[in-house]
């Protein structure tokens, strides 16, 4: 301050300031020579504070701010598809600025700051803390011991490797990682184990392109001439930041040389005095008008009087050297990329544990197990269909009704076809197509039942009838009026699921997602499973179930009472009671734990009601007609009913007519 007021009170008149170097230094003179009306230009001072153009108003710099970088950072984030972060920084008053000015900008780009977090020494608890939020992306600010340090404690807190990205300000080249820290915590090989996972920003001071500048220099011409001029002064310095002085010189002049046009008529830089406001706003217009090509690149100054052209590069060390991957220009907002990173574990890492949706259904294997067990089943269907038609002339098929034997086949193809639409969903079908199939497939599986059993039933209810008949009066029973009980069966089903849909429609729920970590360090799985079900389904479901247990009572209920008759043709009855034994070993085996088991456990749900429907669906295809394949294999069916019919009426001329069936019932 004395040499800025011992250059006021001297002669000439200053016109700028170029300078100083050292930021706080030029926040003191900024503060000051306002009141002069001087305008400064500094090469080197990058703290951020010196934006500020309510204190510094007439302050420019060629030096990037330690905050330009933020866009460049910002559009980094951006372009990695990151969204959480976290700033860890040095104790230092001009990180301070940065951190704030940094969290900021993330924030308007919508890039959480998870933490924003400042050390003094060894960053322990800080990281320790970072840590345990899982924040994998973080911006680390420092310079050359403070960095040591960091790396140390990132080294011995394992926090680092392919899940994590450390990007910092690389404030100078490799010779610092080259010595372990005083205390000895870590080895060299430590420090460099964890820059491989390190990407550095920096600011290109020295323009890479050939563009000959209004110096008329390139940079590689620039570099030669500086190198000399210091061999001849005997000096050694760095050239990528003579680059911001050398620049600073040529702005400071080209403001002033086109200023000259602009001053008022007969004035001249010279007339310029320490209380001239209008001379002081041609100067300060120049200057923000500004626009030429130099050495570290192109001037162009902001209403902050930062540099707005700003190129950041980008690099990564690996195989001990900071390889160049490309650079952001703040002009285009662009990057310009190089060389793709190579990421530690060959994979972009992740900002966070992601989190995904997983629908779980049956898998597609178990679906097609089942489906190829109801195919063989359908295809035992077919045969069993083929026999009750070619044999329909037998009189065991006759007095079996042959018409009912087709129902209860149509029943158990039904149940066949039940299994395949419960696995259904392993096809992924749509939201709308499984509501239509929620329904199809708890119809369809009401159906077989009420078709299957109730055709049964209903052939043992006219064997009942008949031979429980105590008067003389001949009772007669067709397969139509069967046929009608049957469709009895039906209407019952198909009123109570219309009711159901109507009142209270089915519709398909998510359940709650369950988080699985699934062994996996970067995803957790939200498992749901789409559920078919409505307001009141579990009444409905209860209506339905006791119904169908009302039948099958009814059924063992016909089974004893006709358990005596002795002609296997018309009695079914010790089969049925297997059946139905069947059925409810299957329900009890399969109902209760698909209510207990938990909705994520599709496969072992699927897997157990279809093996319910599978056997019972079998087993009551085989009770019907394997007695009746083996009693015409052996043929012993025209001994039986001519034994039993001799026993019965030996004097009835028809046979069948005596049990209900009419001449064309049993010749035909």
């Amino acid at each position: 301050m004395r040499e800025l007021f011992r250059l006021l009170n001297d002669r000439p008149v200053q016109t700028m300031i170029l300078g100083p170097m050292i930021s706080t230094i030029s926040m003191a003179i900024a503060e000051t020579a306002r009141w002069w009306n001087l305008i400064q230009i500094s090469p080197i001072s990058f703290v951020p504070g010196l934006s500020d153009k309510t204190k510094y108003p007439y302050f420019f710099r060629t030096i990037p701010s330690v905050t330009s970088a933020n866009d460049a950072r910002v559009a980094f984030i951006k372009h990695y598809g990151w969204t959480r972060v976290a700033i860890l920084a040095r104790h230092k008053y001009y990180f301070y600025e940065l951190v704030n000015s940094l969290s900021n900008d993330l924030q308007k780009a919508n890039i959480t700051v998870v933490a924003s977090e400042i050390y003094q020494s060894r960053p322990v608890q800080e990281i320790a803390r970072l840590k345990e939020r899982n924040v994998r992306v973080i911006f680390a600010f420092g310079i050359y011991d403070d960095l040591r340090d960091l790396f140390c404690e990132v080294y011995l807190q394992a926090y680092y490797g392919n899940k994590y990205v450390w990007i910092y300000e690389q404030t100078g080249e490799l010779w610092w990682m080259n010595t372990p820290p005083i205390d000895g915590a870590c080895s060299v090989d430590d420090l460099k184990a964890v820059a491989n996972s390190v990407i550095t920003t920096s600011e290109i001071r020295l323009r890479e392109d050939n563009i000959t500048t209004l110096s008329r220099y390139t940079t590689a011409g620039f570099v030669k001439a500086y190198t000399e001029k210091e061999r001849q002064l005997n000096l050694t310095s760095d050239p990528t930041y003579a680059s911001f002085t050398y620049d600073s010189m040529w702005a400071a002049a080209v403001a002033l040389n086109d200023s000259l046009l602009h001053l008022p008529m007969g004035k001249q830089l010279e007339n310029f005095t320490y209380t001239d406001d209008n001379m002081r706003e041609v100067f300060l217009q120049r200057m923000r008008n500004l626009s030429f090509e130099g050495i570290s690149g192109t001037i162009i100054f902001k209403d902050t009087g930062d540099t707005r052209a700003l190129r950041t590069k980008f690099r990564q060390y690996k195989d001990n050297a900071y390889v160049d991957l490309g650079y952001h220009d703040s002009l285009t907002s662009n990057f310009y990329w190089q060389k793709e990173i190579a990421w530690p574990g060959g994979f972009i890492p992740y900002d966070n544990l992601r989190i995904m949706d997983h629908k779980l259904t049956v898998s597609p294997s178990v679906l097609y197990i089942f489906s190829s067990l109801s195919g063989v089943g359908m295809l035992a269907t077919c045969v069993c269909a083929w026999f009750n038609m070619v044999k329909r002339n037998s009189k065991i098929i006759k007095m079996s009704s042959p018409n009912l034997n087709y129902l209860i086949l149509l029943g158990c193809s039904l149940g066949y076809i039940s299994v395949v639409l419960y696995g259904i969903d392993a096809l992924q079908p749509s939201k709308e197509q499984l509501q239509t199939l929620c329904k199809t497939k708890m119809f369809v599986l009401s159906l077989a039942f009420s078709v299957a059993f109730g055709s049964l039933f209903a052939k043992t209810w006219r064997v009942f009838v008949i031979f429980t008949n105590e008067t003389a009066k001949k009772i007669v029973i067709s397969d139509k009026k069967l046929l009608l009980q049957v469709v009895l069966f039906i209407l019952v089903d198909v009123i109570l699921f219309l009711l159901w849909f109507c009142i209270d429609p089915v519709k398909i729920v998510e359940s709650e997602h369950s988080p699985n970590k699934a062994n996996m360090e970067d995803y957790i799985l939200n498992e749901y499973v789409w559920i078919c079900t409505s307001t009141y389904a579990h009444i409905w479901q209860t209506v339905i179930y006791a119904l169908k247990g009302l039948v099958l009572v009814f059924g063992v209920f016909l089974a004893w009472q006709t358990r005596k008759v002795s002609i296997p043709a018309l009695n079914d009855s010790k089969y049925i009671g297997f059946a139905v034994y069947q059925v409810m070993v299957m329900c009890l085996l399969g109902v209760p734990p698909s209510y207990v088991l938990q909705a994520t456990q599709q496969d072992v749900r699927y897997i157990l009601l279809s093996i319910c429907i599978l056997s019972s669906t079998t087993s009551t295809m085989c009770v019907v007609f394997i007695p009746k394949f083996w009693a015409l294999k052996n043929g012993k069916v025209t001994n039986q009913y001519t034994n039993s019919m001799l026993q019965r009426n030996s004097s009835t001329t028809n046979p069948g007519s005596k049990y209900g069936m009419t001449t064309e019932e049993t010749e035909q």
